[in-house]
């Protein structure tokens, strides 16, 4: 027997490579905290990974966690719960499932690598099947329609080069709704799965630490894109609808947020009423979205105040200012403002403007929404069990 037959251990001299490359990257000034944070990007990752490369196959597919509250890498919008299914675009399938209450539920195919991403297809929309009266459905997905008795019913087309379908669940009224439940399996091969293959394994194990190392390096790059164009403390539209899996009717504003300990950062927007749901979320320096669940890190339609005429104001610091429409950095100086809106014709005028802190009472005007600190942590409480009451599995 050779020391490493299946290459596991090799994969683990490979993380270790990549840990040190990350280190490398830390800003020198931050230090240890910087350290610690990158230490659970990376850990996320290859959380993440497992799932996503060793795991996943599309001879016997499930929708698995994918990018998430736990996963520590890309940028979730807090209100989606999302999981990833490898497929085979020449494969035929079967989804079915319980459509459940959650407002919006796709399936986006994804193809391989092209210049700035995944190939990306138009999303499956469960609302266009025929659900029964029970909130079953059942579908079958392939490049051809099937003859026979799978011709029946619902059918998707699926794109020959599909490797991926993406699962989105949308629901801004955290812990209201019921999840859909979605099983798929596949059709047109034997569906017992033997024992691990140490070939196919191997194989797994030589890229798995490029496959890490890529979900944290893909976050890191794009905060040093924004920095480097001099998107900091404004805002600019971005498009992810060709290869970064955005939705079509959906909107991206990003830009980053550098803040002293003495300064906010003042948001405002006039909601067009076309808008039938938005996410206001922050990132911290590595483009993960910051802890959503135990802080006030975001806000939608349902927790956001939207004062008379549609106005929008929001607040960005470290420190409670007291006002509703706070959205908490958590102690980081420097990080990335994500915008999504859904429904509109185009993506709205925000203005985004420092504040010393000392002067925000004076700028917002009289009749801005307050808090209590005990309302605050009422309202944290209350994120806590609605995220706690979704699925996240």
């Amino acid at each position: 027997m050779t020391a490493d037959p299946v290459g596991w251990l090799g994969c683990l001299d490979d993380l270790r490579a990549v840990a040190d490359r990350l280190r490398a990257q830390i800003d020198a000034s931050d230090g240890t905290q910087r350290e610690a944070e990158v230490a659970v990007k990376l850990f996320g990752a290859v959380m993440g990974a497992y799932l996503t490369h060793l795991w996943a196959e599309p001879e016997h597919p499930a929708f698995l966690p994918s990018v998430g509250y736990h996963q520590m890498y890309g940028t979730p919008n807090p209100d989606t719960i999302y999981r990833n299914a490898a497929v085979e675009g020449a494969g035929v399938y079967r989804i079915s499932g319980r459509r459940g209450t959650v407002p919006d539920v796709t399936i986006m195919p994804f193809g391989g690598p092209v210049a700035g991403g995944l190939q990306t297809f138009d999303p499956f929309d469960l609302d266009d099947l025929t659900v029964g009266a029970d909130g079953t459905f059942s579908v079958v997905v392939s490049a051809q329609r099937p003859d026979g008795e799978m011709s029946a019913g619902d059918w998707w087309r699926l794109e020959p080069v599909t490797r991926t379908l993406m699962l989105r669940s949308v629901s801004d009224r955290w812990g209201e709704h019921t999840e859909p439940q979605v099983a798929i399996v596949r059709l047109d091969t034997d569906p017992r799965r033997p024992r691990i293959d140490p070939d196919a394994l191997q194989r797994r194990f030589r890229s798995y630490a490029m496959v890490v190392e890529g979900m944290v390096m893909s976050g890191l790059g794009r905060v040093a894109r924004l920095r480097a164009d001099g998107v900091v403390n404004r805002l600019v539209s971005v498009d992810y609808s060709g290869t970064g899996g955005g939705l079509a009717d959906q909107w991206y504003q990003e830009g980053c947020f550098a803040l002293r300990d003495d300064e906010v950062l003042l948001v405002e927007t006039t909601i067009d009423p076309a808008c039938r749901a938005f996410s206001l979320s922050l990132t911290d320096a590595c483009f993960s979205t910051i802890d959503w669940t135990n802080a006030q890190s975001s806000l939608n339609r349902h927790q956001a105040v939207v004062e008379a005429g549609g106005v929008l104001r929001v607040v960005v610091g470290a420190t409670d200012p007291g006002v509703a429409n706070w959205l908490d950095t958590t102690g980081h100086e420097f990080g990335v403002l994500q915008f999504r809106w859904t429904g509109t014709p185009t993506a709205p005028d925000v203005s985004v403007r420092v504040v010393a802190r000392r002067a925000l009472d004076d700028t917002l005007p009289a009749g801005c929404d307050r808090v209590t600190p005990e309302q605050r942590a009422d309202t944290i409480r209350a994120r806590q069990v609605g995220m706690q009451l979704r699925a996240r599995w």
